[in-house]
């Protein structure tokens, strides 16, 4: 009895790992692809003109959370909380729930 609760909690314990090792390996789609809010922000900056030296700061804050995203997904296996519960405001939604 004691090795059959020994190997079942074993089997848990290596479940467990690869399902938090596959999280980590796969990251967040949108950041790696660059298809994320913060990469899109940092594009628009880019290419508006005149907002490249006015939006200095928001860029550097931008490209801050991206540098920590990725530890962050490697070490939990998921999403930063700020970017999981992330919605577009509210007014920018209309009867429907879509986004213009």
């Amino acid at each position: 009895m004691t090795k059959q609760i020994f190997d079942q909690r074993k089997a848990k314990a290596e479940a467990a790992k690869a399902a938090l090792d596959a999280a980590k390996a796969r990251e967040s789609e949108m950041v790696r692809n660059e298809l994320d809010r913060f990469h899109l922000a940092v594009e628009a900056i880019d290419r508006a003109p005149g907002l490249v030296t006015r939006a200095a700061g928001a860029k550097q804050a931008f490209r801050d959370r991206l540098t920590a995203h990725k530890p962050y997904i490697r070490e939990n296996g998921e999403d930063m909380p700020e970017i999981q519960r992330w919605k577009w405001p509210d007014e920018m939604r209309d009867e429907t729930g879509d986004s213009h």
